[in-house]
């Protein structure tokens, strides 16, 4: 890993010494014949003052610049290049006596400039970092040195500073030498805010602010490599979440007035949110509407994976949230929980390890009921061959082994008659057998996946379609091809998403509104009650005074029995307009046999036992 400058040597027209203002270092003078030496004096000076001195430059060198110049030296037949050479090492051995960097000459010709690319990149290695004069040298050659930055970035290469000499007058001190390592950051931006939008990879992009003290940048940094690291490894429960914070962080840095002192870098970004916002899955109230957003973002962009598992954990619940799949009223649980494994046993003893996962749209309990769906797996000739079948079915079947259950309809009936809503169902049916097959590559490998068609169609109560599903090795490899996944996921996604918009928010709204209006209701009721309470506490308090000031001392008086007695706890009255708690010692056996023949409307005989003046009540013992 070393220290390196890459510059351009131009022909030298005139031997006039021109004064540049180091804007590196203090604005101090440093002067030059060509244009670049002051640019790169500028540099290797800045490097041993960082304590990383320069070890090579790197010099493009037309033929031109190559060759002897009389303007230099009739004499001497020096070139441009040569002249160069020499007062740089002058600079750096006699000024700031330090070692003298290499010099390593790379050929380009103006009309084939890009062949230098494979040259420059040749010369640097892992580590090194790189400081760049682009002061020289045509247009098509500063717009290829930029495209070798970011080959440089990719090779691993370090940038340092950007510079150019911006010359005004030969007689002039206030030539300046300007940094723009923000135009560069510009590009490294505009990269990572793409590698954010189209990938879902926000490295780049929290690397490019890794040193910003703006807390609203900080935090949508946060956010976005939160969203990048969940998506990656497909731990979608919940995302939607992250997209609402990523929006919500990115409107907040939208509305921030930023200061002539914010990073030119930063201003950039916020002039490019609205790109971003543009490309990145649109937010909604709604979190299953995001995350079928999502899944369709992620198959446009070739994350199947990501999109497979979106749609397995919110395409069956889309269709029950927005009302497209209802329970059947004339569908019975038939099984419990706990009694389907032993139900379930009695067809073949293989079933040892049945297991029931919870399914996903089952209501109100995680039973398996009548015309549910499972993937179960049969002993045919010798080898396993998997088939989807409805509970139906396995009251018919003479033997089978039940891995693990997938729910497709879980005893849900189609609730809209469009054929389009239909295709979708059976479309969320492949994308399962999609996403078993991906995720399960070693388990199916050589191994048929029978899904009948039939079955799932008689299961969810559709019997106007005619669609064939796929059922041999040569269908299976055919719908398994990512092009045909991918149009099968934004074409399920599509259709799930205009069904929503049509029909699915008009039914949610109606049901939130029914809803709403009965938690208003039971508030109000509630609301009632607790009135209620508090007026009998209120008239129970004028009771329990009024009553102990008529009873005057006597501690005997009559109550009668409202309710059947209980030997144990006695019994409560309110006759007097509090509660009176008539209570049986239990050692005492002539109370207790009075208490067995008590019975409602009987009078009974109590004494005082104890005033509770805080709950207003009066606890009593039958008198004998």
């Amino acid at each position: 890993m070393s220290h390196k400058v890459i510059t351009t040597i131009p022909n030298v027209r005139s031997m006039t010494v021109v004064k540049y203002k180091n804007s590196l270092h203090h604005d101090e003078v440093i002067e030059g014949v060509l244009s670049c030496e002051a640019p790169v004096k500028a540099l290797i000076k800045n490097s041993i003052t960082r304590d990383d001195p320069v070890e090579e430059v790197i010099c493009l060198v037309s033929a031109e610049a190559g060759s002897p110049n009389a303007i230099i030296s009739v004499d001497a037949e020096l070139s441009s290049y040569d002249l160069f050479k020499r007062n740089i090492s002058e600079y750096v051995q006699n000024e700031l006596h330090c070692t003298i960097p290499i010099f390593t000459s790379v050929s380009y010709d103006i009309k084939s400039a890009e062949m230098c690319i494979t040259d420059i990149l040749s010369l640097l290695s892992f580590g090194d970092t790189v400081d760049i004069d682009v002061t020289s040298g045509d247009r098509t050659l500063a717009t290829h040195l930029v495209l070798c930055l970011e080959a440089m970035v990719i090779q691993g290469v370090n940038l340092g500073n950007v510079v150019f000499a911006q010359f005004f007058s030969s007689k002039s001190e206030n030539n300046p030498i300007r940094v723009i390592n923000h135009v560069f950051d510009m590009i490294e931006l505009i990269n990572a805010i793409n590698d954010f939008s189209r990938h879902g990879k926000a490295l780049s992009l929290s690397g490019c602010f890794k040193k910003t003290d703006n807390s609203t940048l900080q935090n949508l940094c946060m956010k976005m490599s939160t969203f990048s690291s969940k998506l990656a490894i497909c731990r979608v429960s919940g995302i939607s979440n992250d997209i609402h914070g990523i929006w919500e962080s990115l409107s907040d840095y939208a509305k921030l007035n930023l200061d002539d002192n914010t990073p030119m870098i930063e201003k950039m970004f916020q002039v490019l949110i609205p790109s971003i916002e543009k490309q990145f899955v649109q937010n909604d109230q709604n979190d299953t509407v995001v995350n079928l957003r999502l899944a369709k973002w992620c198959a446009e962009r070739g994350m199947l994976q990501q999109a497979l598992s979106l749609i397995r954990e919110n395409g069956n619940e889309a269709m029950a949230e927005f009302g497209f799949l209802l329970p059947s009223e004339r569908i019975k649980d038939i099984y419990q929980a706990k009694k389907a494994r032993k139900e379930l046993k009695k067809h073949d003893a293989s079933l040892s390890q049945f297991t029931i996962d919870k399914l996903r749209l089952l209501k109100p309990n995680d039973g398996l009921r009548e015309n549910d769906i499972v993937e179960v797996c049969t002993r045919q000739n010798g080898r396993d061959v998997w088939t989807i079948q409805n509970i139906e079915s396995f009251e018919k079947a003479e033997s089978f082994y039940v891995k693990k259950s997938r729910a497709v309809n879980i005893g849900y009936t189609v609730n809209l008659e469009e054929s389009v809503l239909q295709d979708c169902i059976v479309l969320l049916y492949y994308l399962q057998f999609i996403r078993n097959a991906v995720m399960h590559a070693g388990e199916y490998e050589g191994k048929v996946l029978d899904y009948d068609g039939e079955n799932l169609l008689h299961s969810l109560h559709v019997n106007s379609m005619d669609h064939e599903l796929p059922c041999n090795r040569k269908e299976q490899e055919e719908i398994l091809k990512e092009e045909n996944i991918r149009e099968a996921l934004i074409h399920t996604v599509d259709l799930l998403l205009s069904q929503i918009e049509q029909h699915g928010r008009e039914y949610l709204r109606i049901k939130e509104e029914k809803e709403a209006k009965e938690a208003e209701e039971e508030r109000k009721a509630s609301e009632e009650e607790r009135k209620a309470a508090d007026e009998r506490k209120r008239t129970a308090a004028v009771a329990y005074g009024n009553f102990l000031n008529e009873l005057n001392g006597l501690q005997e008086f009559q109550v009668t029995v409202p309710e059947a007695p209980h030997i144990e706890s006695g019994f409560s009255s309110w006759e007097y307009g509090f509660e009176m708690k008539v209570i049986v010692n239990k050692k005492n056996a002539k109370q207790t046999e009075r208490m067995r023949g008590l019975k409602v409307g009987d009078v009974l005989n109590v004494r005082i036992t104890k005033c509770i003046s805080d709950s207003h009540i009066i606890l009593v013992n039958p008198v004998i």
